[in-house]
């Protein structure tokens, strides 16, 4: 299992209209030899879950996962671990941001 590391990047939440907002940063651990999509993806599952206020469960069925990582394999090795976190509403514009939103922000992707 994949365990979040410290989010250490939250900009300002998101104000007016938008489908995708970001969510912070994973830093992967030192068990994590290979950066897949995989590994991506539960670490952004699971640094979404707390930034939304819900379970990585309702985060699977309601938001899509984007992220962005280091240039690539030499970068990784040289120990740059952060994954930068996207959320994206599939079912269009979101009214505002969903930070600590809950399960509101649920009933606003449904």
């Amino acid at each position: 299992m994949v365990r979040p590391g410290p989010a250490t990047c939250h900009p300002p939440p998101a104000r007016g209209p938008h489908d995708t907002e970001f969510a912070g940063i994973w830093r992967a651990g030192p068990e994590v030899e290979t950066l897949t999509d995989d590994v991506r993806h539960a670490g952004c599952r699971a640094t979404v879950s707390p930034y939304v206020g819900v379970s990585e469960t309702d985060v699977e069925g309601r938001f899509q996962l984007f992220w962005f990582t280091p240039e690539g394999e030499p970068e990784w090795q040289a120990g740059a671990l952060s994954v930068g976190c996207l959320l994206h509403s599939p079912k269009g514009a979101l009214k505002a941001s969903v930070k600590d939103a809950g399960r509101k922000a649920l009933a606003a992707t449904g």
